[in-house]
């Protein structure tokens, strides 16, 4: 879709990705470098378990290699968005649970053909050119929820988006402002809007920002 954001796109951007410089080594070890955010996301999925709002299908944009989550939400439709072909071509290669599926695509600019229960991300929007394009991605894609994670820290006094762009890894390092995401996301029609920080056990980065949100009755927003 017309997509302004794509105006901040740099070139080269995710080429650190797409040369598979991490492989599963290195997302084994991010994964496990977050466990407690990572463990406080699959509780927060699991908690609507058996109710109204179950969630049955979920879209995690910026995938990675799906480790971890692919493992823990193997019995629910779950499909993996990354811009990287070769993180995607080795999911399809290694990951075989029937209700799951992978796509290599810029999701800020290429919609998802289904909507899900939930739209999740972890430590991705942290380094997206637009964040709140990528926000109003995740809602336009989601028809309950959205839930994302951002690594690099709790902001609360920023008042606006603060971005780097680093030149070694081709992507930029965002903090990013609870209340810009709070904003957007109201904007965006979103009810039950919780930008908080999440303890992370680590102490040389002793929170995370936790996002949550219901999107609009009805579906993602315009």
């Amino acid at each position: 879709w017309d997509e302004p954001a794509r105006n901040w796109w740099v070139p080269g951007y995710g080429q650190w990705w797409s040369e598979d410089r991490g492989g599963l080594d290195w997302y084994t070890w991010m994964f496990e470098s977050r466990a407690v955010v990572h463990a406080d996301t699959l509780a927060w999925i699991r908690s609507h378990d058996g109710t109204a709002d179950a969630i049955d299908s979920l879209a995690d944009f910026g995938c990675g290699l799906g480790v971890g989550y692919a493992e823990a939400l193997g019995d629910r439709r779950y499909v993996g968005f990354d811009l990287s072909e070769r993180n995607v071509a080795w999911c399809r290669s290694h990951r075989d649970a029937p209700r799951h599926a992978w796509s290599d695509r810029d999701f800020i600019c290429e919609a998802p053909e289904e909507r899900f229960d939930l739209v999740m991300s972890s430590g991705t929007i942290d380094n997206a050119y637009d964040a709140d394009a990528f926000l109003t991605a995740m809602v336009r894609a989601s028809r309950r929820f959205v839930h994302l994670t951002c690594y690099r820290g709790w902001f609360p006094q920023l008042e606006e988006h603060r971005y780097r762009w680093s030149d070694e890894h081709h992507c930029f390092y965002n903090d990013l402002s609870p209340r810009r995401i709070a904003e957007r996301l109201e904007a965006l029609g979103c009810v039950e809007i919780r930008v908080e920080p999440l303890a992370t056990g680590n102490p040389a980065l002793p929170y995370e920002t936790r996002v949550t949100a219901r999107v609009p009755e009805g579906g993602g927003g315009s």
